[in-house]
């Protein structure tokens, strides 16, 4: 399970291709097929870090809370690393109450206007070995659309859809100018409309589908804290 948006991912049987179907557990990894540039893209910082919906930067720190169970989940952007082919990308960091010794890493990146999901080694075939997918836009406008997967039939594919929110509450405040990334899920055997929320400086915030929300309980941004973070012991290892 990728901590940071919290997509489960399944692959179509019988499809060799990476091929992912979503279903959200809170929403925070997804894997798209993108064709791979001929030379990697250098490593950029978000630059209008105030105005996007998907900043990226060393040291921001976030919990959530499941409302399902109950359990809390820290993610912290740790630091940067380099894909298999050069590409640039930073780590995120995060554990759960219910496992706090597990530390799941993801990578992320932007191109292009996107939030990308990836991994750092090559784990399928041409022409997405590094089984890319896009997972937000920087600068979403309301009614904007995009597949997750460009590589897989529109038939086979997640559409995305932004719709502007405006205000939302979460446990950590109440945030103005939020936008709900939709997307229709029908893993469970019925169309469920997966909302997958965030917010102009701050990024992700959380996640609703019929089972009930995930929700941001606590954010730290440079100087800036929202809400009151929950400790989540370490607890040590058996010898």
């Amino acid at each position: 399970m990728d901590l940071f948006y919290l997509f489960s991912i399944n692959n179509m049987k019988g499809n060799k291709m990476f091929n992912p179907i979503v279903h959200v557990v809170f929403l925070f990894s997804v894997i798209i097929i993108f064709q791979s540039c001929d030379s990697p893209t250098a490593f950029i910082e978000t630059q209008d870090f105030n105005n996007s919906y998907t900043p990226l930067k060393v040291g921001i720190e976030k919990q959530y809370f499941y409302y399902s169970d109950s359990t809390y989940q820290n993610s912290k952007i740790s630091g940067k690393a380099y894909r298999e082919d050069g590409q640039e990308v930073f780590i995120q960091e995060s554990n759960t109450s219910r496992n706090p010794n597990q530390i799941h890493s993801s990578y992320r990146f932007i191109r292009d206007g996107y939030l990308y999901s990836t991994s750092l080694i090559k784990r399928y075939s041409d022409p997405n070995p590094f089984g890319e997918i896009r997972i937000s836009k920087e600068f979403p406008k309301d009614g904007d659309s995009w597949y997750l997967n460009q590589s897989t039939p529109d038939s086979l594919n997640i559409l995305f859809t932004s719709k502007y929110i405006g205000d939302f509450v979460t446990p950590a405040k109440s945030f103005t100018d939020v936008f709900s990334m939709q997307y229709i899920d029908e893993s469970f055997g019925f169309p469920d409309t997966v909302n997958v929320y965030y917010v102009k400086g701050l990024g992700h915030l959380g996640s609703s589908t019929h089972s009930g929300f995930v929700l941001i309980n606590y954010a730290k941004i440079d100087n800036k804290e929202y809400g009151k973070q929950v400790s989540i012991a370490i607890l040590p290892k058996n010898k």
